[in-house]
C-alpha cells in the first residue's frame, strides 16, 4: 500500500523480490570473485607433475626466472594497481564501447603500464636499506 501511496506501478511481492534478486546477483558476484583468486593464487603455488601412478603429486622446485620476477614485483603491483585501473577506467568508460571491450582494454591497458612503471620506476631505481645512524 505504501508502494501506490508514493506512486509505484510496481506492488509489494514484486518489489521484494527484484531487491533481494539485485543482492543476490551483487553477493553472487562478489564471491565468485573472490574465490577465482583464491583459485588462481592456489594454482600458482603449486607445480604439478604426472607420476607414474597416473596421480598428482606435488614437485618442490626452487623458483624460476618468472617466479622470482613476479614475487617480487607483488607488493608493488598491488599498490599501484588501484590508482592505474581508476584512471584508466576513467578515461575509457566515457567510450561508447560494449562493456566487454571496455574491460579488455581497462585490463590490457593497466597491465601494460603497471609493468612499465615497476620496471622503469621502482625496479631499477629501488633504493637499498637506509643505513644506520651514528650518534
Amino acid at each position: 500500500m505504501a508502494f501506490a501511496a508514493l506512486g509505484s506501478d510496481e506492488s509489494y511481492p514484486q518489489f521484494l523480490t527484484r531487491y533481494f534478486t539485485a543482492h543476490l546477483d551483487v553477493t553472487n558476484f562478489g564471491l565468485t570473485g573472490g574465490l577465482w583468486i583464491v583459485a588462481i593464487l592456489g594454482l600458482l603455488d603449486r607445480s604439478f607433475s604426472r607420476s607414474h601412478s597416473r596421480s598428482f603429486r606435488r614437485v618442490s622446485s626452487p623458483p624460476s626466472g618468472p617466479r622470482m620476477y613476479l614475487g617480487e614485483a607483488a607488493l608493488p603491483l598491488y599498490i599501484l594497481h588501484q590508482p592505474i585501473v581508476v584512471a584508466v577506467a576513467y578515461f575509457v568508460v566515457r567510450w561508447n564501447w560494449p562493456m566487454l571491450a571496455s574491460h579488455v582494454v581497462i585490463v590490457a591497458t593497466s597491465f601494460t603500464i603497471m609493468f612499465i612503471v615497476y620496471e622503469l620506476l621502482i625496479r631499477r631505481f629501488r633504493p637499498g636499506p637506509i643505513p644506520p645512524r651514528h650518534a
